[in-house]
């Protein structure tokens, strides 16, 4: 559910930054994303070993 509503607003936002800022706050845009997403891995810890039953 998350990726569909957080999906879906990404092409929204990429057409508006470029009609009305131009091409290059596209890229702004997608570097900042990238960075949040870096972050993000970053704090996550592994759960691989983690038993979710108890």
């Amino acid at each position: 559910m998350a990726a569909i509503t957080g999906g879906a607003f990404a092409p929204t936002i990429a057409s508006a930054l470029v009609m009305n800022f131009g091409i290059q706050t596209l890229g702004w845009y997608l570097g900042a994303m990238a960075v949040i997403a870096l972050v993000a891995l970053v704090f996550f810890r592994e759960s691989k070993d983690v038993d979710f039953e108890q």
